[in-house]
C-alpha cells in the first residue's frame, strides 16, 4: 500500500463498507438497508434510461480515470470527504440518480445514488426553482 507523507492514504485505499460518519453527515448506505429485495437498485439502473442517456449527451465513460463519473462517484466522494481532500470542502461535479426528494422550507433533502451506492445530500433552492418541472417528472 503506497503511502503519501505523514500516512496520508490514496482515496483507493480507504473502505467505505462499514464507514464511520465523517464530520458532515454523509455516510454510504448499504442498498439492501431497509429495501424490499425486489425494488432493490441493480447495476441494470446505470446501464439503460436516464444515466444512460446522461452519459451518452455528456460524452462520458466511468472506465476513464479522470471521468467525474470515477473520481467523483459516491464511493470516492466519502472517501474523499473522510481523508479531507474535497476542495473547500465541496463537491465540484457528480452525476447522481435521485432516489427519494424531501422538501424543506428551504432545500430539499435527498437520497443520491449511483452505481457505487448511496448517500444523503441537500438539492439547493435555487436549483429546484429552476428544474421544477424536471424535477417532478423524474422523482
Amino acid at each position: 500500500m503506497e503511502e503519501r507523507g505523514h500516512g496520508a492514504k490514496l482515496p483507493e485505499e480507504i473502505l467505505v463498507c462499514a464507514p464511520r460518519t465523517p464530520a458532515h453527515g454523509a455516510a454510504a448506505k448499504r442498498r439492501s438497508e431497509g429495501l424490499p429485495s425486489s425494488s432493490l437498485p441493480t447495476e441494470e439502473d446505470f446501464g439503460k434510461g436516464p444515466w444512460l442517456a446522461m452519459k451518452t449527451e455528456m460524452g462520458l465513460d466511468e472506465r476513464d480515470p479522470g471521468c467525474f463519473l470515477r473520481t467523483y462517484s459516491v464511493v470516492m466522494v466519502l472517501r474523499k470527504a473522510a481523508l479531507k481532500q474535497l476542495p473547500k470542502n465541496k463537491v465540484p461535479s457528480m452525476a447522481v440518480m435521485i432516489k427519494t426528494l424531501t422538501r424543506t422550507n428551504v432545500d430539499a433533502g435527498a437520497m443520491f445514488r449511483d452505481p457505487t451506492g448511496e448517500m444523503p445530500g441537500t438539492v439547493h433552492r435555487l436549483l429546484l426553482e429552476e428544474r421544477q418541472g424536471a424535477a417532478q417528472c423524474c422523482c
